[in-house]
């Protein structure tokens, strides 16, 4: 039964990766589409969903009939249905999973669903500033605090993908179906990968389900936050270099130009921090091809095509998609990653780190956060970081997990252990494997030799949320473990490094969906009071947030305009006012409370 199941699935492998570049595919078109209309004065409309799908339709079925995989009808058929109907089935569950479940964090309903929802509603970044379409707006937020900075000079692609699903369904929560999309476009790139490679069929699932469960991922994936696309995608970038050096795979050298190009353009307008990790990634690469070049060992052509392909991928992402972003923050504040540089830079990490953090540098935090109980400490807290030997729980530490902006330990209770075992591991086979297979270690060791240059300089390497790509240690350690392990008790190994890897991540998972679902059942209870007040007599609500504006747009959705009044700041008597998405909620029959 096993072999039979092994075989269909390696036949199946190119459809399988047709299926996750679908998904890459629509995600791009939806960005693409929006921002070349920006430049032409168009806001986001309904039907850039629809167009996107259909392109993304195009484009699939066009590299079908190229890698002959429309030949037999009976093959055919299967791999329609894999590389076309799946991923169409996983995008609009998704949406409809997403559209389910309510973001309950600072992040989602402050910045980025106001992000969302003001360019669903007809915001056009590129020539105007957000406060200015605020004040002209029928369905003004009166965004206060500090979130204009960040809405209009960070990287939007996020929120441009999550607007044109907002418009077209009329729900602002399906927009964050972006991230589970990506989780599942990941899973499927991994898989069909190492099927191709003839790994186990077992190994080759579970080694996708540990890509996929990364601590962070499995923190925000019900969330707006957009670190796990920062992973997904520099893990994809770094991916598509592997793909490079296998000529018999789905995409031949020429074909993956377009997967690099596509993951560049999308990366460098996902977050500014991006754009640093898969720049110094990409010109690691890039010496080393250059070193290859130079000695006779790459195809000459290749390396001119690739050089050409990187320097398009930057002019498309910085002055295509990225117009509203890097040059307009160039023109208006002198640098193109304001507020993060130049005059007038914010500091935001100050008053995000533990107090004693500010004078301490990179690596000393960076050891500190690795070492200590997983722990939510910011500057404004009197407690104390506490530490603990690897492979240890304390009860206190599950007070915290799950949390998307975890700071201390922020990739799980056990992972500084399974760190500590990945590097050992490395260092003992390193040697071997090096002798076996020098490229596939290249491979591996650039990414890692830059992710350890960053951990002695990078100031907010400690925060994992900010340096998933310590997870690739981890991930190397996997395949060590797979290729060396073939005795009884070397196998024995490798599956306890696998089931304690698992572990330490799905009880991330685990909290995250506790506290998702527990804040859903506080959502969903206002609603449903909103709905049996208004059987009997027409209830009104007032919404009282500082910060929380994008929580507007999940109120609207289910509450005509006229029914509810917006107070941006905190009732001082707040007794029999309930909480909601970060907000206080006061339901009411015209002037009259209800209790």
């Amino acid at each position: 039964m096993m072999n039979i199941i092994r075989e269909k699935t390696t036949k199946m492998y190119k459809s399988i990766f047709l299926s996750a570049f679908f998904l890459l595919a629509f995600i791009f078109y939806n960005i693409l589409i929006s921002t070349v209309f920006f430049i032409f004065k168009i806001s986001i409309q309904r039907s850039f969903f629809i167009v996107s799908l259909f392109f993304s339709i195009c484009t699939t079925l066009f590299l079908l009939k190229k890698k002959e995989l429309l030949k037999e009808k009976k093959e055919a058929i299967y791999n329609a249905l894999i590389s076309i109907v799946l991923p169409i089935l996983i995008i609009f569950i998704s949406i409809f999973v997403n559209g389910k479940v309510y973001d309950y964090t600072w992040d989602g309903n402050s910045y980025q669903k106001a992000t969302t929802g003001m360019l669903a509603i007809g915001w056009n970044p590129l020539y105007e500033e957000l406060e200015e379409f605020d004040d002209n707006s029928k369905e003004q937020i009166n965004i206060g605090d500090e979130s204009p900075i960040y809405i209009n000079n960070y990287p939007k692609a996020s929120n441009i993908f999550a607007a044109n699903v907002y418009k077209f369904t009329g729900n602002i929560e399906t927009g964050k179906s972006l991230n589970t999309i990506t989780i599942a476009m990941l899973f499927l790139f991994t898989f069909s990968f190492l099927v191709y490679k003839d790994k186990s069929l077992s190994f080759s699932f579970l080694f996708s389900i540990c890509v996929i469960t990364y601590p962070v991922i499995c923190a925000q994936f019900l969330t707006n936050y957009i670190d796990l696309l920062v992973y997904a995608f520099l893990y994809l970038t770094i991916f598509s270099f592997f793909i490079f050096e296998e000529e018999g795979f789905v995409f031949s050298k020429k074909d993956n130009l377009l997967l690099i190009f596509i993951l560049l353009t999308i990366s460098i307008n996902l977050k500014t921090s991006l754009f640093g990790y898969v720049g110094l990634f990409c010109l690691a690469y890039y010496i080393w091809y250059f070193y290859r070049f130079l000695k006779g060992e790459l195809d000459k052509k290749f390396f001119i095509d690739f050089t050409i392909t990187a320097i398009i991928s930057v002019l498309v992402g910085v002055f295509v998609i990225g117009l509203s972003v890097y040059p307009k923050n160039l023109l208006d504040h002198g640098h193109p990653f304001y507020p993060l540089m130049g005059d007038g830079a914010v500091e935001i990490m100050e008053k995000n780190q533990p107090r004693n953090f500010k004078e301490k540098p990179a690596f000393e935090k960076f050891l500190i956060s690795f070492f200590s109980e997983v722990d939510d400490i910011i500057s404004d807290s009197d407690e104390k970081i506490k530490f603990k030997l690897p492979f240890t729980v304390h009860k206190d530490e599950l007070a915290h997990v799950g949390l998307p902006d975890l700071r201390l330990s922020g990739n799980g209770i056990f992972f500084s252990g399974i760190f500590l075992v990945s590097i050992i591991i490395i260092v003992f086979f390193c040697k071997d494997l090096y002798n076996e297979n020098s490229r596939k270690c290249i491979l591996f060791f650039i990414p890692m030799s830059v992710t350890l240059l960053m951990i002695l300089f990078l100031q907010e390497a400690w925060w994992a949320r900010y340096f998933p790509q310590l997870y690739i240690f981890v991930l190397f350690a996997l395949v060590v473990l797979n290729e060396k392990c073939k005795s009884k008790i070397s196998l024995v190994i490798k599956w306890s490094f696998i089931a304690v890897l698992l572990v330490n991540n799905l009880i991330t998972f685990a909290f995250a969906v506790k506290s998702s679902y527990d804040n859903n059942v506080i959502c969903n209870v206002e609603f449903q009071k909103y709905e049996s007040l208004n059987l009997s007599e027409k209830a009104k609500l007032t919404f009282y947030t500082s910060s929380y504006h994008g929580a507007k747009f999940n109120i609207l959705d289910k509450i005509s305009q006229e029914d509810v009044t917006f107070i941006y700041k905190y009732p001082e008597d707040k007794n029999g006012i309930n909480t909601f998405l970060g907000g206080k909620i006061e339901w009411r029959y015209d002037d009259e409370k209800v209790h």
